[in-house]
């Protein structure tokens, strides 16, 4: 949360109800002026989603009930949807022509097995999350 605003998680700057980063996050999400907190350097018309899809989990993990918060293995398979999901409309964008060659063409994992679409490369990183616990 720190690093998505710019902000310390205690500040008594702020107002009564928002000294409190994650309190101050989980209001502004709620509220829909998460651009209000989030450092100008970090978010750009291209990245406003994923910025807050990383609030929303970042919320979620904090939690004061531990059975509430998502497990990392969770955590870490959405994130790498939200990285999967970024690269390929970037890369899609520059070059629209080879996205279409490209279509059902298989994707070499780092462990050798092949993947073709999102749900393999989930359950890969799951693979290699829960096998490093």
């Amino acid at each position: 949360m720190e690093l998505l605003s710019g902000q310390k998680a205690l500040c008594f700057e702020r107002p009564q109800y928002s000294k409190h980063l994650v309190s101050y996050l989980a209001s502004a999400i709620k509220e829909n002026r998460l651009h209000e907190i989030i450092d100008g350097k970090m978010l750009t018309e291209d990245n406003k989603m994923e910025i807050k899809e990383v609030a929303r989990i970042a919320v979620e993990c904090t939690r004061l009930m531990g059975e509430e918060r998502p497990k990392m293995k969770e955590v870490a398979a959405e994130l790498e949807g939200l990285r999967v999901t970024k690269d390929k409309h970037k890369w899609s964008d520059q070059y629209p022509e080879e996205t279409e060659q490209l279509v059902g063409v298989q994707i070499i994992s780092a462990q050798g097995g092949c993947t073709t679409d999102y749900d393999s490369i989930t359950n890969v990183a799951t693979l290699h999350i829960e096998a490093g616990r």
